[in-house]
């Protein structure tokens, strides 16, 4: 009796070998072993696809003998690793960090026979080709989707790209802005999308503070819309991460920031101010928002700076807001200003462009801070944030 455990330990141990030895996993059946004819592997689960949170699931392992399970990934973990018999094995996920999907596999052998099973989980945000997939409704006949982050440029290479987060932000690093900075920006003055507008200040790292630079066709009234939409970042750049195509993207203009944050439907339940982090900002919630289970969030802000109404700020872990993206939360990073090369309000104040001047020093932007939010004024001669956006078709 004790040759015969041994026996089977031995075999197990050198199944195991096998396995770890092996290369690109397959289902197969290995032609040479001359002791599978009484064996049999069954799986109820060949595929397993997961949220972006931490979940499990069990598969039952239908076998008539030895076997043992392995997967290459860290992120997944089984609740065994080997049986003599049939029986349930519990996989488990962490939460997935990123903004993209991951995939893997457990593969399961069995004396001769080799099963897989795939695992797919979702990324922290359901993103598209840069779009957040939350529908937000800016007029009352016309929808966007936000892009997953604020828009970055690396004038050494001529790149633009969607930071990963969407509460990355630039920051001091703004201030090194030149021709050939090989480090990356996220403050822009109005309409630099590189494209010759007619402006004298054009290019994203235009440094000017003289209001008049900024003049498409050197007019002040000119939008980033119709003969000059060019000098809108969205519609003129190729974004690596946001498609790779031209006249993808676009600003939104002063009417449509208005609509978001004050006209569309329950509109003051759906915007609040945020830390994330460690980064202050401000959320806003898709027109079909659900609350994520045990996540709590207080909404109301200020309509106006200089209000003596100060709202809760919502202060959330990366787990917790995690829930909220999964969900289409929107947030937009207090990224403060640019002026030249000197940047400042960082944490403090968020300032984000639209389409739209309104007289011949300024433009309307959005711009937040913990107390207040208005959609008014902002100086041409500063750098601010861009956000871009996507219609829905």
């Amino acid at each position: 009796m004790k040759r015969l455990l041994k026996n089977l330990l031995l075999f197990g141990m050198a199944v195991a070998i096998c396995v770890a030895c092996g290369n690109e996993p397959e289902v197969t059946k290995r032609e040479n072993d001359t002791n599978d004819t009484n064996t049999t592997l069954e799986l109820s689960k060949t595929e397993l696809n997961f949220s972006n949170q931490a979940a499990a699931t069990t598969v039952l392992v239908t076998v008539s003998g030895f076997w043992v399970a392995e997967t290459p990934a860290d992120w997944v973990s089984l609740s065994t690793y080997a049986g003599n018999s049939s029986g349930e094995l519990t996989i488990s996920v962490t939460p997935n960090a990123r903004n993209s999907s991951r995939e893997s596999y457990v593969k399961i052998s069995a004396s001769s026979y080799e099963k897989i099973i795939t695992i797919s989980q979702h990324g922290t945000i359901a993103i598209e080709n840069g779009a957040i997939k939350a529908v937000f409704s800016v007029s009352n006949h016309s929808n966007v989707y936000f892009s997953q982050g604020n828009l970055q440029y690396q004038a050494s290479t001529n790149t633009w790209r969607f930071a990963e987060y969407q509460y990355d932000m630039i920051a001091l690093d703004n201030s090194n802005i030149s021709s050939s900075y090989s480090g990356w920006i996220d403050l822009f003055g109005w309409g630099t999308s590189g494209w010759n507008s007619g402006a004298n200040a054009y290019q994203p790292y235009s440094t000017s503070m003289d209001y008049r630079d900024y003049y498409p066709g050197g007019m002040y009234y000119n939008y980033l819309i119709d003969g000059f939409a060019n000098a809108d970042w969205g519609i003129y750049n190729q974004i690596s991460n946001g498609s790779n195509q031209i006249g993808m993207w676009r600003t939104l203009t002063n009417y449509e920031w208005q609509y978001v944050i004050y006209e569309r439907k329950d509109a003051d339940l759906l915007k609040g101010v945020a830390t994330i982090n460690g980064i202050n900002g401000l959320v806003l919630l898709p027109d079909d928002w659900k609350f994520p289970d045990d996540i709590a969030f207080t909404s109301g802000i200020a309509n106006d700076f200089g209000s003596t109404f100060y709202a809760t700020i919502n202060n959330y872990s990366w787990s917790e807001w995690s829930k909220m993206e999964t969900n289409g939360a929107v947030f937009f990073p207090a990224s403060g200003k640019r002026q030249g090369t000197n940047v400042d309000e960082i944490g403090i104040y968020g300032n984000y462009w639209s389409s739209s001047p309104c007289d011949d020093s300024g433009i309307d932007c959005l711009c937040f801070n913990s107390s207040g939010i208005a959609v008014g004024r902002g100086f041409r001669g500063n750098a601010m944030s861009v956000r871009l956006v996507q219609d829905v078709k």
